[in-house]
């Protein structure tokens, strides 16, 4: 960037580099360290609740994608462009989703087991919560000045801003499906 001559390979090889500087570091100001024998016995005595999610996550990941070249190839890259022009914007969304997910698991089937009176109430909040910070998201986004959208993805701002609001709906009720699904998924594994 200081020289102005990114490349493709740059790129990837600043992000991917910076990605292992930052896994370093954690595992230093953590104090532990990699142990992949006992990650494949975690993953092995939890392989009831892994491997479907695993399979689930893998499916919703590659529906997008296939959404983009569907849309492309009906309405043209434009289209595509408008609709990846808004997910790069709600892109941190997506990942704090998948984390919740892929956190929830464990910790919702800890909760069923030791609290299930609890465990309704706090699928329904949770479901709520992530269905208020798409839309809060998306409502955030929808107000920046055109200058800071062009900013972030350039000319497809005006094209991305009038798709937001459907898209923040649509993670909203991805969010809040997502919770009712991961709590059925907990109660069935842990009964």
């Amino acid at each position: 960037l200081a020289l102005d001559r990114v490349t493709v390979t740059s790129a990837i090889l600043a992000w991917g580099g910076a990605a292992y500087v930052a896994a370093f570091v954690g595992l230093v100001q953590a104090g532990v360290r990699p142990t992949p024998k006992r990650g494949l016995a975690w993953l092995s005595s939890h392989r009831d609740l892994a491997l479907p999610g695993l399979g689930e996550l893998l499916m919703i990941s590659g529906t997008w994608p296939a959404i983009l070249l569907i849309v492309g190839a009906v309405v043209g890259l434009q289209g595509a462009a408008t609709l990846r022009a808004a997910d790069i914007l709600l892109g941190p969304l997506n990942i704090l989703f998948t984390a919740a997910v892929l956190l929830a698991l464990p910790e919702g089937a800890r909760m069923y087991a030791s609290r299930p009176a609890l465990f309704p109430r706090a699928v329904h909040i949770g479901g709520i919560l992530f269905a208020a910070v798409a839309l809060v998201c998306g409502g955030v986004i929808l107000l920046l000045p055109t200058s800071v959208g062009t900013a972030l993805v350039g000319p497809n701002w005006h094209a991305a801003r009038p798709v937001m609001a459907p898209l923040a709906v649509h993670l909203a009720a991805v969010g809040l499906s997502g919770s009712w699904l991961t709590g059925m998924r907990i109660m069935e594994a842990v009964q």
